[in-house]
């Protein structure tokens, strides 16, 4: 049995996203129409590994939000 692993990848971010009711968030509808930035900041030179899933679970919280990597 093949897999199709982007689809089990999207599949799965959804339902995460689901259970932990992003979209139902106080803190989320604060920003709701505020332009904001974030970083993530490591204390020693690190690797991160999973950048696509990050980008896909931003992008079904909000098709509209950019992240900038560096």
């Amino acid at each position: 049995m093949k897999i199709n692993f982007l689809k089990e990848l999207k599949s799965h971010e959804k339902k995460a996203l689901d259970d932990d009711e992003v979209k139902k968030d106080c803190t989320s509808k604060l920003l709701r129409n505020t332009n904001t930035t974030g970083e993530i900041i490591f204390k020693t030179s690190s690797i991160i590994y999973g950048i696509e899933w990050v980008d896909e679970v931003f992008k079904q919280v909000d098709p509209k939000l950019k992240l900038k990597w560096h």
